[in-house]
């Protein structure tokens, strides 16, 4: 018999963003979908973007 462990983390999208700016990404934004739309209470997903300041 084999045994594995998983672990999961559901982070919010505050969260995220939070550690996204940690990190060193200086713009960071949520999107609710792949086309941009706004995330709210009924997206369909969570999509973060964020660029890198060098």
């Amino acid at each position: 018999m084999t045994r594995a462990t998983l672990v999961w983390f559901v982070y919010s999208a505050v969260e995220l963003r939070c550690m996204a700016q940690e990190a060193g990404f200086g713009r960071v934004e949520v999107f609710g979908g792949l086309d941009g739309r706004r995330y709210d209470e009924n997206a369909e997903r969570l999509v973060l973007w964020a660029v890198r300041d060098d």
